[in-house]
């Protein structure tokens, strides 16, 4: 299974993808991972410091909404670029409790994408699958 795919037809000039995972977890890793992808080249961020995030929402959509907030957050407040996830859920999928590392922002050594300002709510979607989650993105840049 793909982790994720850019769809470059929805919205022009924003970062719109679809994420994918066998299990919500996993869903919520690929999904902060394309996050990150839009902002910066993966490869050049090193997972040097950890940040501690826990979370909780009416539903599980509302919660991947909030985790991707998150991280876009702390690249703003914290000048830090997540790129290693670590999910855990808890209340029935209403609590999420992460573990991400990544290191502060060096445009000398990190290969920087776009500015993602926010998340959107623009056809925003999470959805069960037959095999697994889906789940439809876009990213104000």
């Amino acid at each position: 299974m793909k982790k994720y795919e850019y769809d470059d037809t929805v919205a022009i000039g924003d970062c719109a993808y679809r994420a994918f995972g066998e299990t919500l977890e996993e869903l919520f890793v690929n999904a902060g991972l394309a996050a990150m992808e839009c902002m910066v080249d993966l490869d050049t961020v090193d997972a040097e410091q950890e940040r501690e995030i826990e979370l909780s929402a009416d539903s599980e959509s509302d919660l991947l909404y909030e985790w991707l907030e998150e991280i876009v957050y702390l690249k703003d407040a914290e000048n830090i670029f997540l790129t290693d996830f670590q999910i855990e859920f808890l209340d029935g999928n209403r609590k999420l409790k992460a573990k991400a590392r990544g290191e502060t922002i060096n445009p000398e050594k990190h290969g920087i994408n776009a500015d993602v300002k926010a998340v959107t709510m623009y056809r925003f979607d999470l959805k069960k699958m037959e095999k697994g989650w889906e789940a439809f993105i876009v990213l104000d840049l």
